[in-house]
């Protein structure tokens, strides 16, 4: 998969889902390649690890869901929102 700018992360989450902000936070995540928060309800972030290997945790940092190596960008961004959704 293709690495995701903090721009196509925002588009594409906050068309699909109102009253959420993404914001850039890999400085405070130097171990992570990218670091992005999901406000809204609740807190998510969006790791990549230094394999390039997405990942989405809740607040606490607990795994919610990990990139598949089959799966394209859109398909994951939507298996994220279905996440972010469900337990709104």
């Amino acid at each position: 998969m293709k690495k995701f700018t903090l721009k196509q992360v925002e588009d594409y989450l906050t068309n699909r889902i109102s009253g959420i902000t993404v914001i850039d936070v890999s400085i405070e995540f130097p171990a992570k390649q990218a670091a992005f928060q999901i406000e809204g309800e609740y807190v998510y972030y969006l790791f990549e690890d230094q394999n390039g290997v997405y990942s989405l945790t809740d607040g606490k940092q607990e795994t919610k869901v990990v990139e598949e190596p089959e799966q394209t960008e859109a398909q994951f961004l939507n298996e994220v929102i279905r996440i972010i959704l469900d337990e709104a």
